[in-house]
């Protein structure tokens, strides 16, 4: 990811113990993820609607004794 440009990191020495790796989220980074938010809210609004459509109709078994 930091590769791609989304995340940055830095070493962490300050304090008592080992250093470590400490990352963050870049402009970029922020923009892919309320991108894919986006894409999964209208992925969800699209299931919601199916879903609403599917089972508030008649059964299918009702249409199908119907016939």
């Amino acid at each position: 990811m930091e590769e791609n440009g989304v995340v940055k990191s830095k070493w962490e020495t300050s304090g008592d113990g080992p250093a470590r790796r400490m990352y963050s989220i870049t402009d970029a980074g922020e923009a892919y993820l309320d991108f894919w938010a986006n894409s999964l809210k209208q992925y969800k609004q699209t299931m919601d609607a199916f879903l609403r459509i599917y089972t508030g109709g008649p059964s299918r078994r009702a249409e199908e004794n119907d016939r």
